[in-house]
């Protein structure tokens, strides 16, 4: 087929009359000539996709599949793929419960991040506590204490006992430096009392009607 074959009185895209144009047109206007391009582009890539077959499922890949070298129909056969091209690679042994498993790269080295932590703390070694003296297994480097009463008991040690009056009720009592009651009732009870009292000075505010503007203003007594 030649250009001579496909002349005639229309427009190959639009069917618009072609009279007027020049003897050897066949379109109507650089618009119509550039979309049926743009037609029989996309057809030839679509009839270049033909026929392609994936590499797992060994089923046929859509010619409207983007990419021209596509191996795989779907998302689903891609990660089959994926996961048995990492099988075998890092064959490995867990080192805390000795399940073989498949790394992710050379240095994994347990199969799971529970595995992890619990061969991290099978790596310390017992300590006694700084407290009470009797050995534990800790679970991070830091640890000092075998537990969270001895942490207390030892944190309060460190402050100075005093014995001195109750801030509130005058009572005597021992207790740390920075204490200033004697127990939880007093403490509230101070508390209290501050309240009533900054309420007691608090200036009262009377709505007044302002005849200038005629909004509402605000005077302190």
């Amino acid at each position: 087929m030649n250009l001579d074959d496909l002349r005639g009185p229309e427009c190959l895209w639009c069917g618009a009359s072609l009279e007027g144009k020049r003897a050897d047109a066949i379109y109507c206007s650089n618009k119509c000539a550039m979309d049926d391009y743009h037609r029989l582009e996309k057809e030839a890539r679509l009839e270049a996709k033909q026929g392609r077959i994936c590499v797992v499922c060994n089923g046929a890949i859509s010619p409207h599949k983007r990419g021209n070298v596509t191996r795989y129909c779907s998302i689903e056969c891609q990660r089959v793929a994926n996961y048995n091209k990492a099988c075998g690679r890092y064959p490995k042994t867990c080192e805390h419960c000795g399940t073989g498993f498949n790394a992710h790269n050379r240095k994994q080295r347990y199969c799971s991040v529970w595995c992890r932590a619990q061969g991290d703390i099978r790596k310390m070694h017992p300590k006694p506590c700084e407290r009470c003296g009797s050995l534990f297994q800790p679970k991070r480097e830091a640890a000092k204490y075998c537990g969270s009463r001895c942490a207390a008991l030892d944190r309060e040690s460190k402050f100075e006992k005093t014995t001195k009056p109750c801030a509130h009720c005058g009572t005597p009592f021992t207790g740390q430096s920075r204490r200033i009651y004697c127990g939880t009732g007093c403490l509230q009870a101070a508390y209290r009392r501050r309240i009533r009292d900054a309420v007691s000075v608090t200036p009262t505010v009377t709505p007044t009607q302002n005849q200038q503007g005629g909004r509402n203003r605000f005077m302190r007594n």
